[in-house]
């Protein structure tokens, strides 16, 4: 018999392990704090970048763990309903394997700060912004550094994101993420891989491997440009970076492909800047033939030649 998750046991495996639930009177306090700091980076991410977007600030969400679970089940619901996806399994093997699949969105609600969510898989929503306010307080006093300066942090990072996402250039960019997702779940299910957070280093998986080549260009332009603007508002901005990329590279497995799309990113977004400039880069959001392969996002080089022959410079 071909089964489905058990998506109640997924809920309930997670939020059995997570701690820090807030009230809906505490978020909406805080979320006064985050507006704040969107509203003051939001013309220099525009200047510097070059893109454009409605400048909406109702997308902006403060979540707890409970929160970010229910939202990340409800997206992997899509998923698999969507491309009505089974696995042949007995009812034990499915019961284990939600409760792993539990196991895990539960550790992630843990280390997610913040997250652009463009609603891959909605239906008429518009992209939120969550900042998980718990786990950024808690990250912020294990760093040593002030919670201010820290949200301002966090938030130029994921503010970028909405800009990626939400300019008129790259409107294709939701549907082609979700496609390439979709597809990667489809083999990790076809090899009995079964995991969401699977590295990105067989060869063989051509659509794993272009999804993470997006995702290296998306994180790696987020973190650039948090570090390039991130100086003229925080003044501990450069503490704050030191401590944060040495905790980042403490994590554990899980996290360490998360740590490879930033660093892999930053190095193909410099690059490119360097040599060619920002409105160079600003191509790859234009068109999906314009995204660097797994190749190039490695090779900058290759994707600055390829990008060359298109275009005139």
């Amino acid at each position: 018999m071909k089964l489905s998750l058990d998506w109640e046991i997924v809920r309930e495996t997670a939020k059995d392990m997570v701690s820090g639930r807030m009230s809906n009177e505490e978020k909406e306090k805080l979320r006064e704090r985050y507006v704040k700091s969107i509203e003051k980076i939001d013309p220099d991410i525009s200047n510097f970048t070059g893109l454009e977007i409605e400048k909406s600030l109702d997308s902006i969400l403060i979540l707890d763990p409970y929160d970010w679970i229910d939202i990340t089940i409800e997206n992997y619901k899509q998923i698999f309903e969507s491309n009505k996806i089974k696995v042949s399994l007995s009812w034990s093997d499915r019961k284990i394997l939600s409760q792993l699949i539990g196991q895990q969105v539960a550790y992630m609600s843990t280390k997610v700060l913040g997250q652009y969510d463009p609603y891959f898989f909605g239906k008429g929503k518009i992209g939120q912004m969550y900042f998980l306010h718990p786990n950024i307080e808690k990250t912020a006093m294990e760093l040593r550094v002030g919670i201010d300066d820290f949200i301002d942090w966090i938030a130029i990072h994921e503010r970028t994101h909405q800009y990626e996402f939400d300019n008129k250039k790259s409107s294709w960019l939701k549907d082609y993420i979700n496609k390439k997702i979709q597809e990667a779940i489809k083999m990790d299910i076809n090899n009995r891989r079964f995991s969401f957070f699977s590295r990105f280093d067989d060869p063989n998986l051509i659509a794993r491997s272009d999804l993470q080549a997006t995702m290296c260009l998306m994180e790696g332009f987020s973190d650039y440009v948090m570090n390039k603007l991130a100086p003229k508002f925080i003044f501990s901005h450069s503490q704050i970076k030191e401590k944060f990329e040495k905790k980042r590279s403490e994590k554990g497995d899980i996290l360490q492909l998360k740590r490879q799309q930033y660093i892999i990113g930053e190095k193909f977004v410099n690059e490119v800047v360097d040599s060619k400039g920002m409105k160079f880069l600003i191509k790859a959001f234009e068109v999906p033939e314009n995204l660097p392969s797994y190749c190039e996002i490695n090779e900058p080089r290759l994707w600055i030649e390829r990008m060359k022959k298109n275009f005139w410079y």
